[in-house]
């Protein structure tokens, strides 16, 4: 496997066998990254990352740190990589009629090359001044969804989310439905033309492959903002604390996001406060949710973020200390 950069590989299952969503996409976890130094924040996710395999002595350790880039999640690579099933290489300087030369001056006889490299953001059947464009690795839309100052048009799902994407296509497509039915008003030209480039120079890594890349619960926040659906945490803490504990330390479930506001939904609470029920009657359909482990290692789940959360928070008031 030839791989220029490198890359960081995220493991599928936290601890308790329930998704790494639920224990790393919290909101949680997500304030205690935008308040903490970024080297702090971007250290402690790494250690996550290398307690389950050195990325360094495997071959894959990148330059960059691991928040600034989607991870590649994946729980077979190590294995294959150290049974010898997998070679990781440098990138490839050129390809010859049976084998493959790399920067290293060294050759591998190959049969076929997969190029995994992604999708181009091209619109080649729009017109230029509508097709949102990569110029200089940067993509100028406006909230990645509205070319600047052309209304008419919005591009849904163009965006690199870090974390859950379907979840970020659907406020997105929610922030779109209030614009063209007239509800919402897009700012003037000049400032979707400024926050379009405070974002592009906000990217950590100058590549077309990153130029839409967001932190999906910041992002959804901040459309939901917009359209007055956001959740108020501070008035659940005391009305609801039972809610506000699962919408603070377990996983961000879009369900949050139809609590209040308009198109609310009457199940939401219930959807968010139940959903370790729906993965129990996946995951042990014979088994009554009540009568499994599933509950317990949601909250167990929920434990290590809020714990995680606190000891980030720690590390960062002894770093001052010092």
């Amino acid at each position: 496997m030839s791989t220029r950069r490198g890359t960081w590989v995220a493991p599928r299952l936290a601890p308790g066998g329930l998704p790494m969503d639920v224990t790393m996409c919290t909101r949680a976890l997500n304030t205690a990254r935008s308040l903490l130094p970024f080297d702090i924040g971007a250290r402690t996710f790494e250690r996550v990352l290398n307690s389950h395999f050195d990325h360094k002595m495997y071959g894959l350790k990148p330059a960059h740190h691991a928040i600034n880039q989607q991870p590649f999640v994946n729980d077979v690579l190590p294995s294959r990589i150290l049974t010898g099933t997998v070679q990781i290489r440098g990138n490839v300087s050129r390809l010859g009629p049976d084998y493959a030369e790399f920067r290293d001056g060294s050759r591998v006889v190959i049969d076929d090359v997969i190029v995994a490299t992604g999708y181009s953001k091209h619109y080649p059947f729009l017109p230029p001044e509508v097709a949102p464009y990569v110029l200089d690795d940067r993509v100028e839309l406006y909230k990645f969804i509205f070319p600047v100052g052309d209304p008419s048009v919005a591009f849904v799902g163009l965006v690199e989310p870090i974390g859950g994407f379907w979840p970020v296509a659907e406020m997105q497509a929610r922030y779109v439905a209030r614009v063209l039915s007239g509800k919402l008003q897009l700012p003037d030209v000049e400032r979707q033309r400024k926050e379009a480039a405070r974002r592009a120079s906000a990217l950590a890594i100058d590549s077309a492959r990153y130029a839409a890349q967001v932190h999906w619960i910041a992002y959804m926040d901040e459309l939901a903002s917009i359209l007055g659906v956001k959740p108020n945490l501070s008035r659940l803490a005391i009305t609801d604390p039972v809610l506000y504990k699962r919408c603070v330390f377990g996983p961000c479930l879009p369900y949050q996001f139809r609590l209040e506001g308009p198109h609310s939904w009457e199940g939401a609470r219930e959807a968010v406060l139940d959903f370790p029920k729906r993965v129990a009657s996946v995951l042990t359909p014979h088994t009554a949710p009540e009568e499994t482990s599933l509950r317990r290692a949601t909250a167990g789940a929920i434990d290590i973020a809020a714990t995680c959360t606190v000891m980030i928070l720690i590390a960062y008031v002894l770093s001052l200390a010092i």
